[in-house]
């Protein structure tokens, strides 16, 4: 959690300890271990956008790219997959609005969104330290919210780590 473009943003960080790299993102759907194509689940949503808009904060090192996913499913099936990868020069370091275009082969039913500081998909130019920040998700061509785009609404959680060892992930 982070202070947003407006309110509350995210914040999705790699994070490198010797040769291993945490997988650093975010997903609304309860199937992230699989391959992006099989994923299913997410959110309901019942119209056909012409893009996702909202704001972004980054800082990519050397080569490293971050990535955005949206995918909309139609009675269990894929009608379009969209990535988005955000490739910068470095530092983006002032809130800046986005808008890429979606396609989608119909109306939908439910959506998955999902981001990350890096591209885990292709495993090349991950860098220790690199972020992107979101804020204010939405579709555009649409009247239906993005489901829980703002980032507002946090559930604090505290985890336990044994004294002297570190705990990457959800703890113990």
């Amino acid at each position: 959690k982070v202070a947003g473009y407006a309110g509350s943003a995210i914040r999705i960080q790699t994070n490198i300890a010797g040769t291993d790299t945490s997988d650093s993102y975010i997903i609304n759907t309860n199937d992230p271990c699989s391959d992006p194509d099989q994923w299913t689940g997410g959110v309901p949503f019942s119209q056909q956008p012409t893009a996702i808009t909202g704001y972004y904060r980054y800082n990519l090192s050397g080569n490293d790219t971050a990535l955005l996913i949206v995918i909309f499913r139609k009675n269990g099936v894929h009608i379009g997959d969209n990535y988005f990868p955000i490739r910068g020069t470095g530092s983006q370091s002032t809130w800046t609005s986005f808008s890429f275009p979606v396609t989608c082969a119909g109306v939908p039913d439910s959506i998955i969104f999902a981001a990350a500081s890096s591209n885990k998909i292709s495993n090349q130019g991950i860098q220790n330290g690199s972020f992107i920040e979101l804020d204010n998700l939405a579709f555009a061509g649409t009247t239906q919210a993005f489901p829980i785009g703002d980032f507002e609404n946090w559930t604090a959680k505290s985890y336990d780590n044994a004294s002297g060892w570190v705990s990457w992930g959800v703890g113990v």
